[in-house]
């Protein structure tokens, strides 16, 4: 889909196709003397600084490669060695790419082509400059002699992996994507990929993370998978002990069945992952910034995973860069009107926080003019900081992976995974499956029970990622956890705008509400027509049993620590829109957005969750995360960043199938005809509007065709 025309055809997945040549505006971007002759061929990206590597567009040096030799070949066909480069292609053609073109990759080659011709207007290197600051002065190798042994247990299990394999690998496609995944593995585990984390890659399998489950085969509620493969309530050991208290997950689902069996297995693999791997040396050997991008392409890359959005900003400091990242990128969420007019976003608390030896202090506040179009000043520590300081570069570094370490921790594992997805789904599995209500919430609710299980034994379990590679001590760390459900509160978007003073601010001025306002608007239209499809009065959402049932179950369900608990009745329509209007939204747009650990691989120097440097804020290269750790959050940003049906779907039968048969399907229409409007309406605004970039965070975290529709990963 292009920003003027909708697809002749449905996709038969949510992966986009894209049309064989750039649009119009793209064309008139470019200044060609012939818009219809647009030169967006393999050689012209390389020649722009740029390598196709299937799904991504990375920063490579130099000139395009030599015709690689029949060697050179077999090794890429097998995933070994370094890529090569690929023959000519039309980038934007969806033949080349099929089914693994994703909305992703089609932004990046738009990326490339609008910041190359910003870059021809303004004669600035901001698209394209490779930045090298924060590289070290020498490449540091990891002692890999030095590896624990459950390293080279895992090293042993992927070898043996890629001879099993290797007589298949050239003739089924399957057997190769194995092969090169168990060879990812290796390379990964040799770098210095914390012990733990490779543990967890093993578990997951490498080769898994490039398959896409479309909605279609996502099954709707029934009476007769209720009576299969009825999830069943447990008490959930890690939540339970970070809130004091028993919490009651549901396990397993009508699609994913997780055996007791498998969960035994799969808890005692983990903690035996971690009994025997050592904790992580917080200023070890850190990458440069080639090796880096080299291994990200080998490893990521090759397996058709997502690696992020090339930083379009050649200063990620400068005042463009701070208002966009607070305006339309990560920060939105968080930016809020201050008492001397401005705006900032603050996090400056987050410096009292107790944090493990040898690391940096979170922290950090940057605050804006009334008119967001300055940084007035950036405070780290208590400390305020400005251009020209020595710990200038250092303070914002520290604020940006504060804010992922903020969003990851509260908002997306509590607010998000637990409150709003995993306590919603383990109430509604228990309703009739024929209850419109349950129904509703039936394809925003796909894979959540799996994922809820994953967070509490992977992200947020004694001795797990959440607690590996963070700057947080144990007992810190879960004092976070506990205050997050204190903060968390049935609201609907306009409300949170309201209670942070940015309601009022235009399209131009803050673009991440404006749009979020026309997606979660898009969602109220179609829940209020829902509601008032099934529920004609008040009078018949307080007489409806089964729906009290449900959310007295769910306010039951509550950890003590939640200051803002759900109403244990339904009284009128209004709280019901409102409530299914805050899931929907919360395991989609909110789920997304908060999802990022490590800001975009090819970024390499804007932010990670942890923070070395023992506190120094003058050498950005101390701040750096060490190999252990650098790999361990990239392949958990690759995990996140897997493929998964989209809230827009292409055929609306899809979710409809999900709805109740009384729903008219002219309802699910609209609804995907106004998230496919806000779609259009997102890239028209950066095409019109001078001087924003199709940065890293701004489009996907609110597009329809990129914003996941449930939980599922």
């Amino acid at each position: 889909a292009t920003t003027d025309c909708r697809p002749a055809q449905p996709p038969q997945s949510h992966l986009m196709t894209t049309p064989h040549k750039a649009p119009k505006w793209v064309r008139r971007a470019m200044g060609r003397a012939d818009p219809e002759d647009v030169d967006i061929s393999e050689e012209a990206i390389i020649e722009a600084g740029y390598r196709r590597s299937h799904t991504s567009f990375l920063p490579v040096d130099g000139a395009a490669a030599q015709p690689p030799s029949r060697v050179s070949k077999l090794k890429r066909f097998l995933g070994l060695g370094k890529p090569a480069q690929p023959a000519p292609v039309d980038v934007m053609d969806p033949a080349q790419y099929g089914r693994r073109m994703s909305t992703g990759a089609r932004y990046k080659a738009l990326y490339l082509l609008t910041s190359q011709a910003q870059k021809s207007a303004s004669g600035a290197e901001a698209g394209v400059e490779i930045r090298t600051r924060a590289d070290p002065p020498t490449l540091e190798p990891f002692p890999w002699t030095k590896l624990p042994y459950v390293s080279w247990v895992l090293v042993f299990i992927s070898l043996t992996q890629m001879l099993m394999y290797a007589p298949f690998a050239l003739c089924f496609k399957n057997s190769r994507r194995v092969f090169r995944g168990a060879y990812a593995h290796v390379r990964l585990v040799l770098a210095g990929t914390d012990p733990w984390m490779a543990g967890l890659q093993h578990l997951i399998t490498i080769s898994e993370l490039a398959y896409m489950y479309p909605l279609s085969i996502y099954s709707p509620p029934s009476r007769e998978k209720d009576r299969d493969m009825a999830p069943r309530r447990v008490r959930d050991e890690g939540l339970s002990a970070i809130f004091q208290e028993d919490v009651i997950i549901a396990v397993g689902d009508s699609d994913w069945w997780l055996t007791p069996t498998q969960m035994k297995v799969t808890k005692g693999y983990l903690r035996w992952l971690t009994t025997n791997s050592p904790d992580v040396e917080p200023n070890g050997p850190r990458f440069q910034r080639k090796e880096y991008m080299d291994l990200v392409r080998l490893v990521f890359e090759e397996q058709g995973l997502s690696t992020g959005y090339p930083y379009p900003y050649a200063d990620p400091d400068s005042d463009q860069a701070l208002i966009q990242f607070c305006t339309a990128e990560l920060g939105a969420p968080l930016l809020t009107k201050s008492d001397d007019g401005g705006f900032m976003v603050d996090l400056d608390f987050m410096a009292g926080l107790d944090i493990r030896p040898g690391s940096t202090r979170y922290g950090g506040a940057v605050h804006l003019s009334p008119d967001l179009k300055r940084v007035t000043r950036v405070v780290c520590h208590g400390r305020t900081y400005k251009r020209g300081d020595p710990a200038y570069a250092g303070a914002c570094y520290v604020w940006r992976s504060s804010l992922l370490t903020y969003l990851v921790a509260v908002y997306h594992v509590i607010h998000v995974h637990l409150l709003s997805s995993a306590l919603v789904t383990t109430a509604v599995r228990a309703m009739d499956p024929d209850h419109p209500f349950r129904r509703l919430l039936a394809p925003f609710t796909i894979g959540s029970l799996n994922v809820a299980f994953g967070m509490s034994n992977v992200i947020t379990a004694h001795g797990a990622s959440l607690d590996r590679n963070v700057n947080l001590t144990h007992e810190a760390l879960h004092s976070v956890l506990r205050g997050a459900a204190k903060t968390w509160d049935i609201k609907t978007l306009p409300e949170d705008l309201r209670k942070r003073g940015v309601d009022k601010l235009s399209a131009e001025a803050y673009p991440w509400g404006h749009f979020a306002t026309k997606v979660h608007a898009a969602i109220d239209r179609f829940v209020t027509t829902y509601v008032d499809a099934f529920w004609a009065t008040d009078e018949a959402v307080e007489k409806d049993a089964a729906l009290q049932a449900f959310l007295a179950d769910y306010r039951g369900l509550m950890p003590s620590a939640v200051a803002n608990l759900p109403p244990e009745r339904a009284t009128t329509k209004a709280f019901l829109r409102k409530f299914a209007n805050h899931v929907i939204w919360s395991v989609s747009v909110m789920h997304e957005h908060t999802a990022h650990v490590h800001d975009m691989f090819a970024s390499f120097d804007i932010g990670s969750v942890y923070i070395s440097g023992d506190n120094d804020l003058t050498d950005i290269v101390k701040l750096q995360p060490p190999k252990t750790i650098r790999f361990a959050v990239v392949f958990q940003q690759a995990f996140t960043s897997k493929h998964a049906p989209s809230l827009w779907q292409a055929d609306p039968t899809h979710l409809h199938r999900f709805f109740p048969t009384e729903l008219p399907l002219e309802v699910t229409k609209t609804y995907m005809d106004g998230l496919f409007k806000v779609h259009n309406e997102l890239l028209a605004f950066k095409r019109d509007t001078p001087g924003f970039y199709p940065a890293p965070a701004s489009m996907p975290l609110l597009d329809p065709m990129d914003v996941k529709i449930s939980v599922t990963v």
